[in-house]
């Protein structure tokens, strides 16, 4: 029987505009609780999400996230929905603006006493992305009830102190921690991903996972002292929203299953192959991951010790030194 996987974090509508292709997408519910139950999906199973909802939010979208296999609890705000402008610059950079009529992504973040006694019954539930000190009361929520749990931080307030500062507070709490390579380089100053997923685990994360997009991630187990490049497979990327919360997802169904943090790696760069190829998570409910295992095992074949294990990056990796 697959893991019963919660993810907490955001439900949103996201406007998708490519500036390189001109090709824009309206209206498409998103969101990071969505795209990592879609993550953890590709291996089978129901996911759950809790979220906060906006009292304007699409009900046939809810219809269809629901009929695609995801079972949601939603907590009614009385705030407009979360709806939000998905912005792909010249040469792939990327920001998010909230539309001048949405709500703050404050208002519409879950906290841990929110969370209901019934639903602590999972196997395991990722923390998606949102303010640190809100991840602060999921996280004691989750380690008071002893569930396994992963965390992705939150990328607009690492660069100030205090939540730096929350943020290493937590991590003792971690058993596992994915920030991206961007949020890694927000924390420690610099742009060197395994520096960072070493002070990561000096600070008391068991598992350190550096997401870095189409460069794979970095796994590093604390107390083996080791780390492991995991690279990514070789999709045909169409659209990267979605694709990090979808890895958390895919990751946490993968370790749930495997009982292996570099194999769950694995998992969950497969689960992000198949984000990359479609764009929404509408397209991504009815889709066939039949192929799943076998994109698996190529990335598994793949993986690399980092040795000497140092502040570098493997041999010829982009952005070594």
């Amino acid at each position: 029987m697959p893991p019963l996987i919660y993810t907490l974090g955001g439900v949103t509508i996201d406007d998708i505009v490519h500036y390189d292709t001109g090709k824009a997408y309206f209206g498409t519910p998103g969101g990071n609780a969505v795209f990592s139950a879609i993550g953890a999906k590709v291996w089978g199973g129901q996911p759950h999400i809790l979220a906060r909802v906006g009292t304007d939010y699409p009900q046939e979208a809810i219809r269809r996230i629901r009929e695609g296999g995801i079972v949601l609890h939603l907590i009614q705000v009385p705030y407009p929905a979360a709806h939000t402008w998905t912005l792909y610059e010249a040469g792939g950079l990327r920001q998010f603006v909230g539309h001048l009529t949405s709500c703050g992504p404050y208002e519409m973040a879950i906290t841990g006493p929110e969370i209901p006694d019934q639903h602590l019954n999972g196997d395991g539930y990722h923390i998606a992305s949102t303010f640190s000190d809100i991840q602060l009361t999921i996280v004691e929520r989750l380690r008071t009830a002893d569930r396994v749990f992963t965390l992705d931080p939150h990328t607009g307030d690492l660069n100030e102190a205090q939540n730096k500062a929350i943020l290493k507070e937590m991590m003792p709490r971690l058993p596992f921690f994915l920030p991206s390579r961007e949020q890694a380089e927000q924390v420690i100053g610099r742009d060197d991903p395994v520096e960072a997923a070493r002070t990561f685990a000096d600070w008391g994360a068991a598992v350190v996972v550096v997401k870095m997009g189409a460069h794979g991630s970095l796994v590093y187990l604390r107390d083996q002292q080791t780390m492991y490049h995991v690279p990514v497979y070789p999709a045909r990327a169409i659209d990267t929203t979605g694709a990090g919360d979808s890895f958390c997802g895919g990751f946490l169904a993968g370790y749930l299953t495997s009982g292996d943090p570099v194999r769950a790696a694995c998992y969950g760069t497969v689960s992000a192959s198949f984000v990359v190829e479609h764009i929404g998570t509408l397209a991504m409910l009815d889709i066939d991951y039949s192929m799943a295992p076998t994109r698996l095992e190529h990335v598994w074949e793949r993986v690399e010790a980092v040795r000497p294990l140092s502040s570098s990056l493997p041999d010829g990796f982009p952005g070594q030194g």
